[in-house]
């Protein structure tokens, strides 16, 4: 019986486990605080849970309205944006551009199960469900 094939294997999981491990690391939020938009809140509470554990601090809104008044209670305080696309009251897209007239140089990720919506090519999108790896990964790739 040749160990060649467990060999390879345990290399390719052993190299994966350590690729895993390093793009966590890679994530170094420091004191960043998220507004999180979504009218699920058991997504909202997933989203919190990813966060928090790696280092943020979270606003939670439950629709787009709401997000705008957060917004404006805490601006100087948001470095990001997490919004849903689709959501009741205010859509995700008319809240970022309300935000934008108060801070024009926030960062936002948009999400959203609708995996046709143009956004998704103007923006930086999530499509849902989604990992934290991920979020974190998108989230990333806003501050480095």
């Amino acid at each position: 019986m040749s160990t060649l094939p467990y060999i390879i294997f345990s290399y390719l999981t052993v190299n994966n486990l350590k690729d895993k491990i390093n793009h966590m690391r890679t994530f170094i939020p420091g004191s960043k605080t998220v507004l999180v938009a979504d009218d699920d809140m058991n997504l909202r509470a997933f989203i919190k849970a990813v966060l928090e554990r790696a280092g943020c601090s979270v606003i939670e809104a439950c629709d787009g309205e709401e997000a705008v008044d957060k917004f404006l209670l805490n601006s100087s305080q948001v470095d990001l944006l997490v919004l849903d696309v689709r959501m009741p009251r205010k859509n995700g897209k008319d809240a970022y551009h309300e935000i934008l007239k108060i801070n024009p140089g926030i960062k936002a990720i948009f999400i959203s199960g609708f995996q046709d919506d143009p956004i998704r090519e103007q923006a930086d999108f999530i499509p849902k469900p989604f990992t934290s790896q991920v979020l974190l990964s998108h989230m990333n790739g806003m501050f480095n």
